[in-house]
Order: structure tokens, then C-alpha cells, then sequence
């Protein structure tokens, strides 16, 4: 009855009102390394190129320079990308550590 309806409206607000996962805040490294807090535990997009590639298999790491700025990506799954690649990196940003671990590499 009307009692159900009423508990619909407010089960579908409620819905509705729920936070969507927060997209990706493309960002230059130049901004990234100007305010750091600003991005502490979010997700961002950043461009760059691959420097220095450390580990091997599923575990691997490389620095992403771009502008006289550099910041270490952790690439879990492995990495396809090599030092001197252009690539685009998406994933959580920690301040602790200058460092992303990514979501996705995409080469450019």
C-alpha cells in the first residue's frame, strides 16, 4: 500500500544519493609535484615518459618523467611499456612515497 510506496521513494533517493566511484582527475606531473596533498589517496591520469624499469614479471616499477618531473608507478600485472615510451597512467596517487599505483598503463 501506500506505507510500500512511500519505502521505495525513499530506498531509490537513497540510491540515487549514493556516491559514484570517483573518476580519474587527469593531471599534469608538474601539479601533482606542486601540491601533492591536493591528490594524497585519489585517482588520477597522468602522462609521461617511462625512465628507469625495475622488477620483472607481475611485479615491476618504473619512474614517469615528464616536464623535469619524475614520480614512481607501481605496474602490478606486468608492464608492456619500456624506458623512452610515451604512456598514460591512471591510479591512486599516495603522497607517501611520490608514488601511483596504477590501474592501467596505456601506451601513447
Amino acid at each position: 500500500g501506500l506505507l510500500m510506496t512511500w519505502f521505495r521513494a525513499l530506498w531509490l533517493l537513497v540510491l540515487l544519493a549514493a556516491p559514484s566511484p570517483a573518476a580519474a582527475q587527469a593531471v599534469s606531473l608538474s601539479a601533482l609535484a606542486t601540491n601533492p596533498v591536493r591528490y594524497d589517496h585519489r585517482t588520477v591520469t597522468v602522462t609521461g615518459t617511462v625512465g628507469l624499469v625495475e622488477g620483472s614479471g607481475a611485479s615491476q616499477s618504473f619512474t614517469l618523467i615528464d616536464g623535469g618531473v619524475s614520480v614512481r608507478v607501481l605496474a602490478a600485472g606486468g608492464l608492456r611499456a619500456r624506458t623512452g615510451d610515451r604512456v598514460e597512467v591512471e591510479g591512486l596517487f599516495k603522497l607517501a612515497g611520490n608514488q601511483i599505483e596504477a590501474l592501467r598503463v596505456n601506451l601513447r
